[in-house]
């Protein structure tokens, strides 16, 4: 009898734990289903609103606490150019400086591509500064390949040239092609288009930022039509959203400056401008990942995004083939380069309508003769200055400084942004010139590291 009460016992040890594994199992399973629905879900969480959820766990940053919080952001492709106001020392790594005083240098200049007028114009203001000097100037064209990239370092390496230029296809790629230059003794100077990380063993990255042009197409279009109590609907043609930093930095600061100027405008300004890039930042993720944004409240209506593929005109027509049938009451279409502007101002005529007067187009670069021409004519209202004759001639010039005027160059800083400019019908006529394919260039210095913590010391 004894042994049959422990029998039953045992018996029923093992049916309790039975149950509980199936319950478990069957608790599981269904936590499993439940989140597998809403991941799902229309309301599903998604990356960039992760990061919206993560901005807002700094409640209400304002001022520089703002600038903090957009530099802390994960997805950060949209604030290209966004600095923190101060940087720290680059004085500690060695860049292959100082160099021997020398008259007769030779320049090995590492080219991504020579397939538009940019990269035309970029390294042809080199050459023409390279002649000033009577220096040499080899140069390679990748392709945008990286690998063949890498092949021009190492022969520019082998020849011995005085100093490299790396117009880089992806600069993480040529980390060990810019050491190996380094260690060889040939300094390294780059060009964009991404910016490169401080402690690169290069001297400087001379680069154009696209978040403060665009900010300052926003600011410019507030300024000419926000109204109290009236909304414009504006639309958005940009080539590669979701991939390339320019695509999204110029819309993302267009939308920040709107803010900025149509808040002061209204009498109700941010505590500075950091507080409108932050809210800028916000509504263009949430603009992104959802298609369209309704701030009436603010006195725009975002109504759409077309997404070209390319920063050019096929780009252009691509982009806003649909964004016009959907909205042609549209009053603004932001487009992120003024290359892409034939084709958008094709398909606006395609629809009957007329650029300039049924619509208003505003672009964020790059400032070509073109596009200049079209804002004298009242095609274009604004476009941003980009000129790639800044790159070319800055870049001689720091190396003319560092070989014959023994300018100390080991500590400047990692990315240097070139002029932000909007050109208007205000001031067209002085990025103007009739010879140039390209706005004039605006002269620049590569700053100091603390130079530039000077300058920025007081911004609050």
């Amino acid at each position: 009898m004894k042994r049959l009460r422990l029998l039953l016992a045992c018996i029923l040890v093992v049916c309790m734990v039975a149950s509980l594994i199936v319950g478990c199992s069957s608790g599981s399973k269904q936590a499993t289903e439940q989140n597998k629905n809403e991941a799902t879900s229309e309301g599903a969480t998604s990356k960039s609103e992760s990061t919206s959820q993560e901005a807002g766990k700094t409640e209400n940053p304002t001022g520089v606490a703002a600038l903090e919080a957009l530099l802390s952001m994960k997805d950060n492709l949209s604030l290209s150019g966004i600095q923190p106001l101060k940087l720290n020392s680059r004085a500690n790594i060695f860049k292959a400086v100082p160099v021997k005083q020398k008259k007769d240098v030779t320049i090995g200049w590492c080219a991504a591509s020579l397939g538009s007028t940019f990269f035309e114009n970029m390294i042809g203001s080199a050459r023409d500064t390279a002649k000033k000097y009577g220096y040499k100037l080899l140069y390679e064209n990748a392709n945008f390949n990286v690998q063949t990239q890498s092949t021009h370092m190492e022969t520019f390496i082998t020849k011995k040239v005085d100093v490299i230029v790396l117009n880089a296809v992806h600069i993480n790629s040529s980390l060990q092609d810019i050491k190996h230059a380094v260690e060889a003794g040939i300094p390294v100077i780059v060009t964009g288009p991404t910016p490169t990380p401080e402690d690169f063993p290069v001297i400087t990255t001379i680069l154009s930022g696209s978040y403060a042009p665009g900010f300052q197409v926003g600011e410019y279009i507030a300024q000419k039509f926000y109204q109290k109590g009236k909304v414009l609907k504006v639309g958005v043609v940009a080539a590669q959203i979701g991939m390339a930093a320019d695509s999204e930095s110029r819309p993302c600061g267009f939308i920040g400056g709107f803010l900025h100027k149509s808040a002061e405008i209204a009498g109700n300004p941010y505590p500075s401008k950091y507080d409108a890039m932050y809210e800028g930042y916000k509504a263009w993720i949430e603009f992104r990942d959802k298609g369209k944004l309704d701030l009436s409240e603010k006195g725009i209506n975002l109504v759409g995004y077309g997404n070209g593929g390319s920063p050019d005109p096929q780009g252009g027509q691509k982009g806003a083939t649909d964004l016009l049938t959907a909205h042609p009451d549209m009053d603004i279409l932001f487009v992120e380069t003024d290359p892409m502007f034939p084709g958008v101002e094709a398909e606006i005529k395609s629809h009957n309508m007329v650029p300039g007067k049924d619509i208003v187009v505003a672009c964020a670069a790059d400032g070509l003769k073109a596009a200049m021409d079209a804002i004298k004519q009242g095609r274009l209202l604004v476009t941003g200055y980009n000129s790639p004759l800044v790159n070319g001639t800055t870049i001689v010039e720091l190396i003319h400084d560092m070989f014959e005027e023994g300018r100390d160059v080991n500590n400047l800083v990692a990315n240097a942004y070139t002029p932000a400019q909007i050109i208007t019908p205000e001031n067209v006529d002085q990025f103007y010139d009739p010879n140039l394919d390209v706005a004039k260039p605006i002269p620049f210095e590569v700053p100091t590291i603390d130079e530039y913590n000077a300058a920025h010391a007081n911004e609050k």
